[in-house]
């Protein structure tokens, strides 16, 4: 087996911190994305036509809990692909066992997906739950993407440390921001980062909201006095997104 790298092996042995939402929720578990674009004469909402036949058979065939999200980009500086799918596990074993039985028994759905897409490229990622402040999963939304690298002599320790001050400013300022961490397992290219920080809302309305509420309360400043020596992040894209469906 491979060895995981040193970032990913102490993020591991830090998931037993608590965690700042509902107890019942893992702490981690399987992220695959695949990165697709359209073929001449089709759009997202071909996809999604599929989609809903996939979510049909997944009620049928999956054994394991999968949410499947379609995202397509917002704001975004370089070129990227038309839209990404993005699958949920909460657990890599999970994501085994459902890969496997659509490899097995999904042909005519993959059939269907390969008449209106071509996906260049498909990743795995470990997500880790930093904060979620909704009971119930969220079906459509915005998300902001940001690479992240530790700094030198900083750990898990000293981020979940500046996590969980970060955590009480934005309880206190009322913000709604769903954060996650994406750290890298195969097929990844994060260009020397550490993981990916994603930055989950309800929708763009809620975002601004948010954004406002973060600027006008210095949430600037706490966040370099926070968080500047123990981590650097460098925004990437955001993407609308909304759920395609799945297994419970």
């Amino acid at each position: 087996m491979k060895i995981l790298t040193s970032a990913l092996a102490i993020f591991l042995a830090s998931l037993s911190l608590p965690s700042f939402a509902e107890a019942q929720r893992p702490s981690f578990g399987g992220v695959e994305t695949f990165a697709c674009n359209f073929k001449e004469g089709n759009s997202l909402q071909d996809v999604l036509k599929v989609a809903k036949k996939w979510d049909e058979w997944m009620d049928k065939n999956a054994s394991r809990t999968y949410s499947g999200f379609a995202m397509t980009p917002h704001y975004f500086s370089e070129p990227i692909a038309d839209y990404y799918w993005v699958g949920f596990t909460n657990s890599f074993e999970d994501q085994g066992v459902i890969d496997q039985e659509f490899i097995s028994k999904g042909g005519a759905i993959q059939q269907a997906f390969d008449e209106v897409e071509v996906c260049a490229s498909r990743s795995q990622y470990m997500w880790s739950l930093v904060r979620d402040t909704f009971e119930e999963p969220v079906s459509g939304g915005f998300v902001d993407f940001a690479r992240c690298s530790l700094q030198d002599g900083a750990g898990m320790n000293e981020l979940a440390a500046a996590d969980a001050k970060m955590q009480s400013f934005l309880d206190g300022i009322g913000n709604t921001t769903r954060i996650y961490r994406w750290m890298p397992i195969q097929g990844t290219n994060l260009q020397g980062a550490d993981f990916i920080q994603a930055q989950w809302e309800e929708s763009l309305p809620a975002r601004g909201k948010n954004m406002d509420a973060f600027i006008n309360a210095g949430g600037i400043q706490q966040q370099a006095a926070i968080y500047g020596a123990v981590v650097n992040c460098v925004d990437g894209p955001s993407a609308n997104y909304v759920s395609v469906g799945g297994s419970e």
